[in-house]
């Protein structure tokens, strides 16, 4: 059944772009907890920008090669130069929308909730910058990153999964 729901064409583009929101965000938490762990669990406001960023990046960087080589049809050799630019640009604009999000959420919770503890108020930010990130990142791939072929409307790759394209 999910192996349909993946090579489906209407939801399959859905589908995988789950799945790699799935593997995007434990990358992100790993990194971050990591980070949080070797300061000790105790992190300021200039730490968590540092932290949150280097997790993103670490996202980023996996996203880019799932969503390129198996989400949406991965663009031709002469292209693959603006792909990529236009993929770091979008995810730009994805940072900024998930520092903002996660540390106006950590700041609100170590505001409201002191005793909650940073670790905490941490992951709930982090929760709230996945959340701002998602949508903007699912419509600025497909649209603009990885538009579909003008003549055939085709985004979806080949017509199953293959590890080995990852």
């Amino acid at each position: 059944m999910v192996q349909a729901l993946l090579n489906s064409k209407r939801w399959g583009e859905y589908a995988r772009f789950a799945v790699t929101g799935v593997a995007n965000t434990a990358i992100d938490f790993a990194a971050f907890n990591g980070l949080l762990l070797l300061s000790g669990g105790t992190v300021g406001r200039p730490a968590y920008v540092v932290f949150k960023s280097v997790s993103f990046c670490a996202a980023v960087a996996n996203s880019y090669v799932m969503n390129s080589r198996w989400v949406f049809k991965r663009a031709a050799a002469k292209k693959a130069r603006r792909e990529g630019v236009t993929f770091f640009a979008a995810s730009g604009i994805g940072f900024l929308l998930n520092i903002a999000a996660s540390v106006g959420v950590f700041s609100l919770v170590k505001w409201l909730v002191p005793s909650l503890g940073d670790a905490w108020g941490a992951n709930i930010g982090a929760v709230a910058g996945v959340i701002a990130t998602n949508t903007w990142n699912f419509l600025s791939y497909k649209f603009f990153v990885f538009k579909a072929d003008a003549r055939t409307g085709e985004t979806a790759p080949k017509d199953s999964f293959d590890a080995s394209a990852l």
